[in-house]
């Protein structure tokens, strides 16, 4: 099962983006970090052990989402995670140098229900959805496994996600 990692200086963000995936029923186990320098300090932690779906919050201070990508890519670490930039403002800069150090999409502050589903809809080569009788459950597609299974639906108030 894949941990989901939230990185937001914003308690009041924090808090709003774990209550998003809890509303879409996610299960999955939830880590809420405070600042980029948290961050890199749990990769550098687990560096060989975890990997994550990571939210991080372009706009931090002192470290922001930028740097943070940054100092992981020097050291080597998070390769094997997926990261998702998240910011209230559109800074095409900012986003563009997080897409060249390996981010895989951006997100727009507040986010919704249906963004966490776009957003599982664009992972889906890397993640499956599996669904349990409490909600669902995030996993990382296996490396040896040739495709993902044929018929993972997720579903939350009528609308579906479909591998």
């Amino acid at each position: 099962m894949l941990e989901i990692l939230i990185i937001d200086d914003s308690a009041e963000d924090l808090g709003f983006v774990e209550r998003v995936f809890r509303q879409c029923k996610v299960l999955n186990p939830i880590k809420l970090l405070h600042s980029g320098d948290e961050c890199v300090a749990l990769f550098e932690e687990n560096s060989a052990s975890n990997r994550y779906l990571v939210i991080l919050d372009l706009l931090m201070a002192p470290t922001n989402g930028i740097s943070v990508l940054r100092r992981l890519r020097a050291r080597g670490l998070g390769e094997d995670s997926i990261f998702i930039m998240l910011s209230g403002i559109t800074d095409i800069k900012s986003i563009n140098a997080g897409y060249q150090l390996g981010a895989r999409t951006f997100l727009v502050k507040p986010i919704k229900a249906e963004d966490i589903l776009e957003l599982l809809t664009h992972l889906k080569k890397q993640i499956v959805v599996e669904e349990q009788s409490e909600g669902y459950v995030l996993r990382w597609i296996s490396a040896a496994a040739e495709t993902p299974p044929a018929d993972t639906t997720f579903l939350k108030r009528g609308i579906s996600l479909s591998a």
